[in-house]
């Protein structure tokens, strides 16, 4: 049975053992490439290719199981590490193509999704955000309120955004900066609604954290 590969991510193994650093900061560009990538199907049963950076192979180049293709690739962290954020955008975009580049010659998969992704991330110039769910309004449709994302580097910030009745930006309300990881920052998209004609709240998928904000006291609270 055909699977559908969609999934991406590099680890950095050089020191012998997993440097999560690497990892999380790569996400907003693996992320980003992924949406850009979509899904390709294979017959080949992988949904994932994982891009392990070390200092030497340990076993084959390419290996292949529960779902996933790990393939080794020799690398060099310490320019990575030493660069800006820009530039580190554009190494680890470099390390997707170089993985799967090997990737799709060793299985001789078709390589043109792959290049239409990589392409599609420079062209965006990067950039890794996007509105979660839909615009909620109040009742009385004078404002409505959205979920917005950035995913950084460093970082990945929510903010709750504001709107007239026009649909015009009124307020723009950071939340919370979290580690850069989905793993870590899935956990607060739970649910967006208006509680009453001038209070709107967020609150995380556990229900563990409520943040609810009044239009007309311009106050924000943050409840667990």
């Amino acid at each position: 049975m055909a699977k559908y590969l969609k999934e991406f991510d590099i680890y950095d193994v050089t020191g012998g053992i997993h440097n999560p650093m690497l990892n999380n900061q790569s996400r907003c560009v693996v992320g980003l490439f992924e949406k850009k990538f979509g899904k390709l199907e294979t017959t080949h049963k992988i949904r994932k290719i994982n891009i392990i950076l070390t200092n030497e192979f340990k076993g084959l180049e390419l290996m292949c199981g529960d779902g996933t293709a790990d393939i080794q690739m020799i690398y060099d962290v310490t320019n990575y590490y030493s660069s800006d954020n820009e530039t580190k955008k554009k190494l680890i975009l470099d390390i997707i193509r170089k993985g799967y580049e090997r990737v799709v010659k060793l299985l001789k998969l078709p390589r043109d999704d792959f290049d239409k992704a990589y392409t599609a991330v420079q062209e965006a110039n990067f950039l890794n955000s996007w509105t979660w769910g839909k615009p909620k309004s109040n009742p009385t449709k004078s404002y409505y309120a959205k979920i917005f994302c950035e995913h950084e580097l460093e970082r990945f910030s929510i903010y709750l955004i504001i709107l007239d009745s026009s649909k015009k930006e009124t307020k723009k309300i950071k939340l919370i900066d979290e580690v850069p990881n989905e793993f870590i920052f899935a956990k607060y998209f739970g649910s967006l609604e208006w509680i009453s004609d001038d209070t709107v709240s967020f609150t995380s998928k556990d229900e563990s954290i409520v943040w609810t904000y009044n239009t007309k006291k311009n106050v924000l609270i943050r409840s667990k």
